[in-house]
């Protein structure tokens, strides 16, 4: 509200009185209204003087006639003489007395009010509570100086009407009157509306900026204006100082715009520098508009330094554009049809806010399609953005963002968007940041995945789709070379990536690739990369089957020198047994020996070496049989807990791969669907390098002769109940004669193969000759199947030095006879 000096009661009420003069006899003739006429003149005269001299004085008075106001669009001297003729009389006279004052006619409006009020020692009563203001205050003339003014107590010299309102039955009143200012007090009072908000500083700006075009007294309202003006703008100075000091917030700019643009309208260049210099953002629309204007009368140099300050306001490239678009009507292209000084100007400043962002280019791109949609396809946009993403080639995803957007622009000719598309995309699959939207992941975009790590949150990312929608124009406008590349340069990129991040950045790319439908007009060679993408997701995110580690049978040899059985030499049975102990591949060895003696010899040798088992069979035609088996050693501990992790990430891919849709994807895939979805890529190395070849015959004759070596419990014969069943055995019926013997069983503990040597011996020995001498004329064979199933080696003994041979490896190892 305008602040009042203390107004003494003799001028209001002098004022008064001499009003109520007037109004007495404005119905006579001249000479009889002019000592009343006099009376006014004296009290507004003394008024005057007391304004000049130190001391409380009224800054504006208002008198209310007691004609109630029907609500007029613009109350006025007509509006009063429709009301009341000597009402209309008493108004001229005040007017011809009130020389050196303002008058101005509005409606005041009356509010009462009935509040309870309570001292706390009488009982609670109603007293009545009355506010008053001016609803539209207008000129002589008609014209509005502002629509909206509080009127505090004491400014009202006379109610007139309103002094019969009723707060029970009426409690609002109008009535027309009158406000008499000083005409020294007149800047004040415009200075103190002013402060009621935008559309009071506007409303009287709007006023004074007719007063000061027309009219007899055009001088008097450009001083008042000026004033107001510098008034206004120092202000607004002691405010900004204020917010720099202590950040309490943004100036107003709009009514800054307002007293700018008027600045500006008043050929007023300081004060027009000084108001500009007050924005702390970008000036409204409005002010831009009155620059606008200004130029009819102005010349564009003589406003530069101001609209230097102005752009420098705007914080980034769209409100700049938006505020120089709208200083030249939407008329910012390559070829402008306003003054070639601005055009100049605008386009540097955009040039020059473009180069000095430092904004992500991204970004900037998508502000210049943003403003390129908004205003048709700007052409000095589309050149801008352009040349923009040209010299950010590098910065894959900007492209490809901005070409998306640049397809969807309504207005852009199709062949102007092709033409942009086929000067753009050749030059993306030699940059080398197509993966730049995974590899920076925004923070917050993160999510806690089914262990509790941390994997973005692909939902809140929009490249796989930003990327396929890109790859799907490009198939469009006839770039399938073009994509082709692109997607192998991905499938290079892609390599460099870890598993997690392979998941939800490259996954995503190839589920919605094939729900697009692109698989209609895919070439051959994009469904050949999509498949290779595939298999890669496979290797990276699955991996190989794990497989266990090939066991190593090598056992410690036993005393081979001077032993309980040979006391002198060496003795050809360890020698035979430890021939076997240290055969890294061999895990089961099958013999038989001349006697109970040599049986009972070769078993005490047994349990001397390390994790070996001796089984004793049965004698028969070779003599007495004999299994001996190195047991296991689990080389793998962690072998199971791989095989399950694998397992599941098998089982994840393959939930992955069926939410993919079917139909397209296996038009993508064509004879490879099948061999995808059962993910034989990683399965087929696997079974090459782990699985087991079909049992041959002599494997599974070895199943079965550990069966026939063991007791009725499944376990071996204990060799001190030898003697006892010595007659028993000695009586059994001798199997048929065999001079091969293949045996083979599968290990319980890996599933590996085993192996094993046969040495078929007679119960006796032809006369003349020792057993050494003896086996080196029979024809004695041992088939040895090795734990790796690519190799079999051949031991054939007779009168020539063994040797063990491996067609896989094509390598051969000496062997020693054995002699028992």
């Amino acid at each position: 509200m305008p602040t009042f000096r203390h107004r003494p009661i003799s001028i209001k009420e002098q004022l008064a009185q001499a009003i109520a003069e007037v109004h007495k006899v404005s119905h006579l003739p001249t000479n009889a209204v002019q000592p009343s006429r006099q009376l006014l003149s004296r009290v507004l005269q003394e008024w005057k003087e007391d304004l000049e001299s130190p001391g409380p004085t009224p800054q504006y008075l208002v008198h209310v006639f007691d004609i109630e106001d029907h609500q007029q669009e613009r109350p006025n001297i007509d509006s009063i003489d429709r009301e009341d003729q000597r009402a209309r009389l008493t108004f001229h006279q005040i007017l011809l007395a009130t020389e050196g004052f303002k008058l101005f006619v509005g409606r005041v409006v009356k509010i009462a009010t009935l509040r309870h009020r309570s001292n706390g020692i009488q009982l609670p009563h109603l007293e009545h509570e009355n506010t008053y203001s001016f609803d539209g205050l207008f000129d002589i003339d008609g014209t509005k100086l502002i629509s909206h003014l509080p009127l505090p107590d004491g400014s009202i010299s006379t109610y007139g009407f309103l002094n019969s309102i009723d707060a029970r039955s009426e409690p609002e009143k109008r009535a027309l009157a009158i406000i008499i200012i000083p005409e020294s007090e007149f800047v004040d009072f415009l200075y103190s509306g002013c402060e009621f908000g935008e559309d009071s500083t506007g409303e009287i700006l709007s006023f004074l900026s007719t007063k000061c075009t027309t009219g007899q007294v055009q001088h008097r309202y450009k001083s008042h204006f000026q004033r107001l003006l510098r008034g206004r703008i120092k202000t607004f100075e002691v405010r900004l100082s204020s917010q720099h000091s202590f950040d309490t917030g943004g100036t107003d700019d709009t009514p800054l715009a307002w007293i700018a643009a008027h600045c500006l309208a008043m050929y007023h260049i300081g004060l027009f520098e000084r108001a500009v210099k007050c924005f702390r953002d970008a000036p409204p629309q409005s002010f831009w508009r009155g620059i606008r204007r200004a130029m009819d009368w102005l010349s564009f140099e003589d406003m530069v330094n101001g609209l230097d300050i102005c752009a420098s306001r705007c914080r980034d490239y769209s409100s700049l554009f938006e505020a120089l678009n709208e200083l030249l009507e939407g008329g910012i292209c390559e070829q402008s049809s306003n003054s070639h000084a601005v055009s100049a100007w605008i386009k540097g400043k955009l040039q020059d806010r473009l180069a000095a962002d430092t904004k992500d280019p991204a970004e900037q791109a998508k502000t210049l399609l943003r403003l390129a949609a908004k205003h048709n396809g700007n052409d000095f946009l589309t050149r801008k953005a352009l040349s923009l993403l040209v010299s950010n080639i590098g910065i894959t995803p900007t492209v490809i963002h901005f070409l998306n957007r640049l397809y969807t622009i309504e207005g852009l000719a199709r062949s102007n968007i092709a033409a942009v598309f086929h000067k753009l995309v050749p030059l993306l699959p030699h940059a080398r940041a197509l993966l730049w939207w995974c590899q920076n992941v925004p923070s917050g975009h993160y999510r806690k995945d089914s262990i509790g790590n941390e994997v973005p949150a692909v939902e809140n990312l929009g490249w796989p789709q930003e990327l396929v929608t890109f790859l799907g124009f490009c198939l469009t406008l006839g770039l399938a070379d073009n994509v082709q590349q692109m997607l192998d340069q991905l499938r290079l990129n892609a390599a460099h990536l870890a598993s997690n991040s392979y998941s939800w950045s490259i996954l995503p790319l190839l589920k919605n690739f094939a729900e697009r439908g692109y698989s209609s007009y895919a070439p051959m060679a994009v469904r050949d990369i999509y498949k290779h993408f595939l298999e890669d997701y496979l290797q990276v995110c699955v991996g190989t089957e794990p497989r266990m580690s090939e066991p190593d049978w090598t056992r410690p040899p036993v005393a081979a020198y001077a032993c309980e059985w040979e006391h002198v030499g060496v003795c050809a049975d360890c020698t035979a047994l430890n021939h076997f102990l240290t055969n890294p591949r061999a895990s089961s060895f099958d013999c038989a020996v001349a006697s109970l003696e040599a049986q009972k010899h070769i078993y005490r040798k047994t349990l001397q070496a390390m994790n070996c088992k001796c089984i004793v069979g049965d004698r028969t035609f070779r003599g007495w049989e004999l299994l001996i088996v190195k047991e296991n050693i689990d080389v793998d501990p962690n072998y199971k807990a791989k095989h399950v992790a694998w397992e599941q990430r098998k089982q994840e891919a393959a939930y992955e791969l069926s939410k993919v849709h079917q139909p397209s994807l296996k038009q993508l895939l064509g004879v490879h669907y099948a061999e995808i979805l059962e993910m034989r890529s990683i399965m087929a190395v696997q079974t090459l390098a782990h699985g087991s070849p079909p049992p041959s015959p002599a494997q599974s004759r070895f199943a079965s002769r550990i069966q026939s070596l063991s007791g009725p419990n499944g376990v071996g014969v204990p060799i001190e109940t030898l003697p006892e069943i010595d007659d028993q055995r000695r009586s059994m019926t001798v199997q048929r004669p065999s001079s091969r013997r293949s045996l083979s069983t599968v290990s319980p503990q890996t599933g590996a193969h085993s192996s094993q040597q046969n040495f078929p011996y007679n119960s006796s020995f032809p006369q003349g000759h020792t057993r050494s001498s003896w086996m080196q004329n029979i024809d004695l064979e041992s088939t040895i199947t090795t734990t790796d199933p690519s190799a079999q080696q051949h031991i054939e003994y007779g009168g020539v030095e063994p040797r063990l041979e491996s067609p896989a490896t094509g390598l051969t190892a000496d062997a020693k006879p054995v002699v028992w």
